[in-house]
């Protein structure tokens, strides 16, 4: 089942479906410099051997490119700046609420990644894409009506394009496409069970954020 805990534990358009491309401009004041701003909720590797293999992953290549490691995750809305905390949790728990009155119908938390993006963005510079299910779209959707979030509640205007960060920084192509390809023996093809759902206050530097 999927944990819904306060307190736990952190380019090129052409590598993106047509559909997100204006994400690249759109999204770029949120995601391109290295401070972020809000509270973002986000699902997370369960405890275990995916949490673990997954930040060994992004530690190791952290650690080959001289960029940070962070905790893996795929962000579900992200940047509310316009609501406290205690509203926020409020609504943390009307979420895990409707999420275990329908469970099923509306996440299934496994998740497969089946390709790899780059982008001039600081918090998406390297990325791994998840096989696109009505399990991932329906848990986005549930998310922006009980948080009140107009759009795909990520802060960019077109759909929603859930991803894995898997680099943070500002890497130029050559080094992006060197990463990539050692990336893609890691991850691409493998499935990871993703079942923690958390708030995080993003507020700063990543190194800065906490859940809450």
């Amino acid at each position: 089942e999927m944990a819904t805990r306060r307190n736990t534990v952190l380019i090129n358009p052409s590598t993106l479906p047509e559909k997100h491309a204006k994400h690249v401009e759109e999204g770029a004041s949120l995601y391109s410099s290295p401070v972020f701003h809000g509270y973002s909720l986000w699902l997370l590797p369960s405890a275990g051997s995916d949490l673990e293999y997954l930040r060994s992953v992004i530690a190791h290549t952290a650690e080959e490119l001289e960029t940070d490691a962070f905790l893996p995750h795929l962000s579900v809305l992200a940047g509310m700046t316009d609501r406290n905390e205690e509203w926020l949790f409020e609504k943390m728990d009307m979420l895990e609420k409707r999420l275990s009155h329908n469970f099923d119908d509306i996440f299934t938390p496994h998740l497969a990644l089946h390709g790899l993006g780059a982008r001039d963005l600081f918090f998406q510079c390297v990325y791994a894409h998840p096989v696109l299910t009505k399990s991932i779209t329906g848990l986005n959707k549930v998310a922006c009506e009980v948080f009140e979030r107009e759009g795909n509640g990520c802060g960019y205007n077109s759909e929603y394009m859930p991803h894995l960060s898997l680099v943070y920084g500002d890497l130029d192509v050559d080094t992006k496409s060197k990463a990539m390809a050692d990336l893609a023996i890691d991850v691409i093809g493998k499935k990871f069970h993703f079942g923690n759902l958390q708030l995080w206050k993003t507020e700063g530097l990543h190194t800065e954020w906490k859940c809450v």
